[in-house]
C-alpha cells in the first residue's frame, strides 16, 4: 500500500512505525506538495491533519477536499475544536474518515482502518477473477482471504509457502486447489502479486529498482528483474516507457490463467437502440 501524509513529524513517524516495512509512506512538505503527490503517485490512502496551523486551515481543507475526489482520506487529529470544525467542513466528502489521536490509533486498530479504507488498486483486476475461479468449497474462505492479503501487502509474502501458511493449508493442498480451479501454481500467484506491486511503486520514477526490491524483500535487484522479465517480458527499467497499467495486468493475468476483471460499462438505452 502507498500512503501519502501531511502530518506533524511525530504522528508521521508513528504511522511509519505502525505500518512497518509492508507499506510505503511518503510525507508531503506542504498542502501544494500534498496535492501534487496525490496526482502523481496515485496513493491508496492519504493521512492528514489540517489543524496544526489554524491560519492555513482554509487552504488545507481545499487541498483535502480536492484529494478526496481521487483517494480515501483519513483525518488523523487530536480531539480539539479546530479538528471538529475541520471534520464538519468535510462532512460532505464521501471518502473522509476521522481518526482520533490516542483513541483510534492503537497499532492493530489503525492498521485495520488503513486496510479497510484504502482505495482498491489495479490489483483488484487480478484478485477478482482469481477468487471467482476458486469458487466455493472446503477452505476457500481462508484461501480467498490469504490471496486478497497477498495482493494488498505483498511484502509479507516471499514464497508459495508463505501463502500456504496464511491460508492455513499445506503447500501441496494449496497447489492442488489452484490446479483444480484451472489456475497457475501458488508460486506464480505470489510472484505476480509482487511484480505488480513493483510496477506500481516504480511507475512514478521516485524509487530505484534496488529500493523497490528491498521494500518487497527480494534478495537483490537481480531477483526482481528476473521475476519482472518472466511475468511481463520486460525488465523494470523498461516499464515506464513501454508498459501501461492495463498491459501489465493483462500479462500477469495470462500467467495466472485468468481474464482480468474490468468495470461494467452501462450503455444508455437510447444509445443501444441507435
Amino acid at each position: 500500500m502507498l500512503i501519502v501524509t501531511c502530518l506533524p513529524f511525530a504522528r508521521h513517524r508513528y504511522l511509519c512505525d505502525v505500518v512497518g516495512q509492508d507499506h510505503r509512506v511518503v510525507a508531503a512538505e506542504s498542502w501544494a506538495d500534498f496535492l501534487e503527490r496525490v496526482l502523481t503517485l496515485r496513493p491508496h490512502v492519504v493521512v492528514v491533519d489540517p489543524t496544526p496551523m489554524p491560519q492555513s486551515l482554509p487552504i488545507a481543507l481545499d487541498a483535502i477536499s480536492a484529494a478526496s475526489a481521487r483517494v480515501p482520506v483519513l483525518l488523523y487529529t487530536p480531539l480539539s475544536p479546530t479538528a471538529a470544525r475541520a471534520v464538519q467542513s468535510l462532512r460532505g466528502e464521501g471518502q473522509c474518515l476521522w481518526v482520533l489521536e490516542g483513541i483510534d490509533d492503537d497499532p492493530v486498530r489503525f492498521r485495520a482502518t488503513l486496510a479497510r479504507h484504502r482505495r482498491a488498486g489495479g490489483e483488484e483486476a487480478l484478485v477478482v477473477p482469481l477468487l471467482a475461479a476458486l469458487g466455493a468449497g472446503k477452505g476457500t474462505a481462508a484461501l480467498s482471504a490469504a490471496i486478497r492479503d497477498l495482493f494488498r501487502a505483498p511484502a509479507r509474502y516471499r514464497t508459495a509457502q508463505d501463502l500456504a501458511r496464511s491460508a492455513g493449508m499445506s503447500l501441496r493442498w494449496l497447489n492442488a486447489r489452484l490446479h483444480a480451479a484451472g489456475l497457475a501454481s501458488a508460486g506464480a500467484v505470489v510472484a505476480a502479486a509482487r511484480v505488480y506491486a513493483a510496477f506500481e511503486y516504480l511507475r512514478d520514477g521516485a524509487l530505484s529498482v534496488g529500493q523497490v526490491a528491498e521494500m518487497l524483500r527480494y534478495p537483490d535487484a537481480k531477483s526482481l528483474r528476473r521475476h519482472a522479465l518472466a511475468f511481463t517480458a520486460l525488465v523494470p527499467s523498461a516499464w515506464a516507457d513501454t508498459l501501461t497499467d492495463e498491459a501489465c495486468i493483462a500479462r500477469l493475468a495470462a500467467r495466472l490463467r485468468v481474464r482480468p476483471d474490468r468495470p461494467l460499462v452501462l450503455v444508455p438505452r437510447a444509445a443501444r437502440n441507435r
